[in-house]
């Protein structure tokens, strides 16, 4: 996916953003096509995008609780999956979480193409 096409040629163009350049708003920002050779600029648009979630736990439902995956596992903490709101973990959300783990690395040492 390219970032622009050139208002000449129409020809794909990418932006190097490595040294930060063409993320200024409010700034015409240089730019030359590799297809036909031509200069032009281009302005950046920054955009936000909403996406609502139903959220039950918020108003008369539940909160569903699940572990966190968190490094160290001691640091594990209940994140309800609909709403995001955390709280301490519970000696059940240690539990899913050590045996999450071990699902994985059982997962990782096991030959490919092997059930589970």
């Amino acid at each position: 996916m390219s970032d622009m096409n050139c208002p000449y040629c129409e020809a794909e163009c990418e932006v190097c953003h490595d040294d930060g350049h063409g993320y200024s708003e409010d700034t015409r920002h240089e730019h030359e096509c590799h297809s036909c050779g031509k200069m032009f600029v281009f302005e950046t648009v920054i955009t936000f995008d909403y996406h609502p979630i139903p959220a039950d736990c918020l108003n008369t439902g539940d909160h569903e609780w699940e572990p966190s995956f968190t490094y160290p596992i001691e640091y594990t903490k209940g994140v309800c999956k609909h709403c995001h709101k955390e709280r301490k973990a519970t000696d059940e959300d240690m539990a899913a979480a050590v045996a999450y783990r071990a699902k994985l690395k059982h997962r990782a040492s096991s030959p490919k193409g092997e059930a589970e």
